[in-house]
């Protein structure tokens, strides 16, 4: 950028602050707001340096040439904090002796600073006559505008706005010589001249604003690192002399950062190299060799459970890093255990796809003690309080604290991440930095996993992302066991209407395994089935049982001949009685019978989950899996390596059952159920899948599924589906794969041969008017990233927007009393306060009653401070431990006494007081 060496104009900026809470040991009591601006404007800069390649690309696609559109994006970043020259903003600091504005006593807006700098920068630049002559209207300025002032977040809202409200008339002048310097200074009537000559009204800019406002935001981050920037309230400094300065702080704190590059993609070979496997299941192989086509690319790869999935969309991604189609991937999964388990996978794995030298970042979104070293080493900030008054939760400093301390949003800017789809999610909704987030996404192949669990509600968001991705030019690879059609076709229509497209229409008879895949245009739509896994060919039978005696015959026959049993029941509550029943009814000791759901804290959770898997997994040996029960819930579901001998489960969707039934020998053993290199076949009796469902011959009512399986009924609302389900398999008595597979989803879902009960089908309409005010709920929280990040009348943007359409959820904070005090449960471990915490439905325990609020509230304050979780709404539920159970008072969502029960190995039970 070309720098003048002088721009005159009257110091009035001089007089106002932009930060007030000095590091310990600064000499200066506050940070002058132009030196603050200039920071963030170095730091933006430099990020753009960094991201030079996509700079370029924008600068093609707004038709303009890149020095002016990075001289454009400089001049709204050293604005972005204008409205801090209001006195509505410098009165939250009133610091004594110091040569700065008066602040008046008369009333003004109430407003934060971010909302008063757009509506000033919106009146100012509409009274620009040269601006609009030039450019016929403002709308790209204001928009950009916005994108600056909005750095907190969530975009500004236009509304009546005079400046007297917010604004001295010193102050007026003072902001409006700092605009005339910055315009200046950046060459703003270059820029102006070079947006008039292009076309103003395309998408392309609103599409750059999502991008921008992410950039914005990172940059006040960094800028307010004071530990970097520091304070300076000197009046005389050169503001050309001060950029140049902060200009070389930005550029060695953000090299620092490790926000400078991204490592080489190693060039792809071949997928046998990449994976380490002697040979490659057929849809892997297709993966090595389908042709790929002009980004952004779209893939549906639907296979069985076990079939290699996530290995072949590994195949994709190399190929499209080495293509330079992208430059990072992210894996989107259902679950934290689902997570955990890809993480474990992908970590001997993923650096394989890149060139030797810098470590590329792997990081997961949760389970703290698994990040990579180099990552966490890298955003090590410094960081303190420095922003005074406007409520800390949305300071500058206060955001980046938090941000560089919440590993689900590192997961996203990391060159490789797994983590939850809830996290990428984040991205299209209305809610605090999803820019951030969506920003995150860019320039990355983003694999979701497991697409087939997700209710309407989710399945509309994930549309809407795949759109949004695919608009910015990422590619999407989508793995499902089997999906229906209407979601198939509905996730191809959002990849088409990202391109402005048609979509073709998906096949209603399509094979399996099957393959859809599409690139730019119609014509690069395809769809192929692929030969199955010789492994996966198998067939297991379906055994129904109808009543729990006759399940525990089985669970007693499993262990009398020495085999492992899983039983996947669909609630917590119900998992935990069942333990307790089993362990008593057939005297099984504490190393006989395991207790796995997602109610355990993190730590424990982790420890459990490790346990099962090292027992059951693909290595486990004949001896540890001897006559093992496990009682489980849909945690095992899905994405862990497990293997049991014998599977009982619950009735639950017939997605799901298919789902279960991938655990039942899922690898080849021999008689004693150890694994062995050579076996031709599997050893161990042939696989039974035993279903706990309702008796046939029961009347449908609403008794239908008591008292057995009385869970199932509030988790699966849609009975009409589950008696669909429970239909189809006694019809066929089997799941024979590949060629059950389709036939079950046709028969449940697609085209049912039966008519459910009537008094089902009421129960089925209820969920379809539910999945239809999901899908209503989707569209009013998702982003317009049509209209650019900006906010309108009907916007309803959070700090928090759902991801899922679940019960509304607590998370507890368990806390141990020890004299008086609170200890966390799991105090002397990394990352303390989530090892310590875990999930409740806010209808069973909420908060705390009033006399323990009273109690505990000083201690649980200290508690979140020692913490750094003063910004916290988790509940710290304070417990008393007696013989390793622990206990404490709460109270549920209708204020009625619960009681919160923990323990090691049976986890968090809520009882009546």
């Amino acid at each position: 950028m070309r720098i003048e060496t002088m721009i005159v104009s009257n110091k009035l900026y001089y007089r106002y602050w932009g930060k007030a809470r000095p590091k310990s040991g600064s000499k200066a009591r506050y940070h002058l707001l132009p030196y603050h601006c200039l920071d963030v404007a170095a730091c933006h800069q430099r990020l753009w340096a960094v991201k030079h390649g996509l700079l370029i690309g924008m600068a093609e696609h707004l038709d303009i040439p890149p020095n002016l559109l990075s001289n454009l994006l400089g001049f709204f970043a050293t604005i972005h904090d204008i409205g801090k020259f209001s006195f509505v903003f410098q009165r939250l600091q009133v610091i004594e002796g110091a040569p700065l504005a008066a602040v008046p006593r008369r009333e003004g807006m109430q407003a934060r600073h971010d909302q008063i700098g757009y509506l000033y920068w919106l009146h100012w630049v509409r009274n620009r006559p040269d601006v609009l002559e030039k450019l016929g209207d403002t709308s790209v300025l204001e928009l950009l505008g916005g994108v600056a002032t909005g750095h907190h977040g969530i975009p500004p809202l236009d509304s009546r706005f005079k400046p007297r409200m917010a604004f001295t008339d010193e102050g007026c002048e003072a902001i409006d010589s700092f605009l005339t310097w910055a315009w200046r200074f950046w060459h703003m009537d270059e820029c102006i001249d070079g947006l008039s000559k292009t076309d103003l009204s395309v998408g392309c800019w609103r599409a750059m604003s999502w991008v921008q406002s992410a950039m914005m935001i990172l940059a006040d981050w960094i800028g307010s690192d004071a530990s970097v920037h520091k304070y300076c309230d000197d009046a005389d400094q050169n503001l050309q002399t001060y950029y140049r300065r902060a200009t070389r702080r930005a550029e060695q704190q953000i090299d620092k950062l490790g926000l400078s590059g991204v490592p080489a993609a190693r060039r792809f070979s071949c997928a046998t190299a990449l994976l380490k496997f002697a040979s490659l299941t057929p849809l892997q192989a297709f993966c090595e060799q389908v042709a790929l086509e002009k980004r952004p690319l779209f893939f549906i790869l639907e296979d069985i459970t076990g079939a290699g999935k996530t290995e072949a969309a590994l195949v994709l991604v190399a190929r499209m890093l080495s293509n330079n189609y992208a430059g990072g991937f992210y894996f989107g999964l259902p679950t934290m255990a689902t997570a955990d388990s890809l993480f474990e996978r992908l970590q001997p794995q993923y650096e394989a796809l890149y060139e030797s030298g810098p470590k590329p970042s792997l990081v997961l979104t949760h389970g703290a003690t698994k990040l990579s070293e180099a990552f966490t080493d890298s955003i090590g900030l410094p960081l303190g309080p420095q922003d005074r008054g406007e409520s800390d939760v949305h300071t500058a400093t206060s955001w980046c604290n938090a941000f560089y301390a919440d590993n689900k949003k590192k997961a996203l800017l990391a060159d490789v991440g797994v983590g939850t789809i809830d996290q990428a999610l984040l991205a299209v909704l209305q809610t605090r930095h999803q820019s951030l987030r969506l920003f995150g996404l860019l320039g990355k192949v983003l694999v979701l996993d497991e697409v087939h669990s997700y209710d309407g509600y989710t399945a509309e968001l994930i549309s809407c992302l795949v759109q949004v991705h695919t608009r910015l030019g990422g590619s999407t690879i989508i793995l499902s066991a089997t999906l229906s059609t209407q979601l198939r076709q509905q996730l191809l229509d959002a990849f088409y209407t990202a391109q402005e497209q048609t979509a073709p229409k998906v096949s209603p008879d399509a094979g399996y395994p099957w393959v859809t895949y599409a690139g730019q245009g119609p014509q690069s739509f395809h769809e192929t089935s692929v030969a199955p896994r010789t492994s996966s060919r198998r067939t297991v039978a379906v055994t129904p049982l109808h009543s729990l005696p006759d399940l525990v015959a089985v669970i007693r026959e499993a262990i009398d001949a020495g085999y492992c049993i899983a039983w996947i029941r669909n609630t917590v509550k119900e998992a935990i009685a069942s333990f307790d029943e089993i362990k008593d009814k057939l005297e099984l000791t504490d190393d006989q019978v395991h207790l796995f759901h997602g109610r355990y804290t993190m730590a424990n959770r982790g420890k459990i989950q490790t346990e099962v898997l090292r027992r059951f997994g693909e290595s486990s040996t004949g001896v540890e899996r001897r006559a093992q029960v496990v009682i489980a819930t849909q945690v095992i579901e899905q994405s862990l390596d497990l293997d049991f001998d014998v599977l009982i489960s619950d009735i639950a969707p017939i997605d799901l059952i298919i789902q279960r039934a991938g655990r039942l020998q899922r690898h080849r053993r021999d008689i004693h159920g150890a694994r062995a290199t050579g076996l031709t076949r599997d050893y161990r009796p042939a696989p039974t899948l035993f279903v706990l469902m309702p008796d046939p011959q029961k009347v449908c009512d609403q008794n239908w599924l008591m008292p057995d399986l009385q869970g199932t009924g509030a988790v699966y609302g849609d009975w009409a589906n589950l008696w669909l389900t429970q239909q189809a398999l006694l019809e066929k008595r089997r799941i024979k794969t590949p060629e059950d597979s389709r036939w079950y989803m046709d028969a449940v879902y697609d085209k049912p041969s039966m008519n459910p009960p009537v008094s089902f089908i009421a129960m089925s309409d209820r969920q379809i008017a539910d999945r239809l005010k999901g899908l209503t709920l989707a569209r009013g929280n998702r982003i317009a990233f049509e209209n650019g990040y900006r906010q309108g009348p009907n916007d309803n943007w959070l700090n928090e927007t759902p991801t899922r359409l679940t019960e509304e959820t607590t998370i507890l904070v368990l806390a141990e009393i020890r004299d008086e005090e609170l200890y966390l449960l799991h105090g002397n471990m990394n990352n303390a306060w989530e090892m310590s915490s875990l999930t409740v439905r806010s209808a069973d325990f909420c908060g705390l009653t009033p006399e323990v609020e009273n109690r505990w509230s000083v201690k649980i304050a200290g508690l979140k401070v020692r913490h750094k979780r003063e910004r916290s709404d988790d509940v710290v539920v304070p417990l008393k431990e007696v013989g390793g159970v622990y206990k404490g008072i709460g109270i549920d969502i209708n204020m009625k006494m619960k009681v919160c029960i923990y323990s090691q190995n049976r986890g968090c039970e809520i009882r009546s007081g």
